[in-house]
């Protein structure tokens, strides 16, 4: 079981943040600033900078595994590129798809979506941070 807050760290490169859980949200988003694409031997990439809650941000680049359609609250849709980030909350480590958003206006620079969610967790809406954090 996890509440609507967790905290989670982005393992592969130890950066812990704060996730808001959204049961609504197919994917997985995280805030990510200098976003630029390119191209690496025909395949689509990405690079992109990552901060964590204690101020220490990391330069990261990685294929993209799709392009997702998001809808905007205003009106309209933004074609967001999706990359696959190793998470983990609680002693729970998983792979799975976010994609790169500008999430600075928001509290929570991770949001933890459907996809990530299902078959894994129970939320309590009522609740945060009922997961320690775990992973080594």
């Amino acid at each position: 079981m996890i509440g609507w807050v967790e905290r989670v760290t982005l393992t592969d490169e130890a950066l812990p943040m704060q996730a808001k859980v959204d049961t609504g949200a197919d994917v997985s988003s995280v805030h990510a600033d200098a976003v630029t694409l390119f191209t690496r031997d025909g395949t689509p990439w990405v690079a992109f900078t990552l901060r964590a809650e204690d101020g220490r941000s990391r330069h990261l680049q990685r294929p993209v595994a799709r392009f997702a359609d998001i809808k905007l609250k205003t009106s309209g849709v933004q074609r967001r590129p999706v990359v696959r980030l190793a998470v983990c909350v609680g002693r729970q480590r998983s792979a799975t798809e976010f994609n790169l958003s500008q999430r600075s206006a928001f509290a929570y620079p991770v949001l933890l979506g459907r996809s990530f969610l299902a078959g894994r967790y129970v939320v309590d809406p009522a609740a945060r941070y009922l997961q320690a954090p775990g992973c080594n």
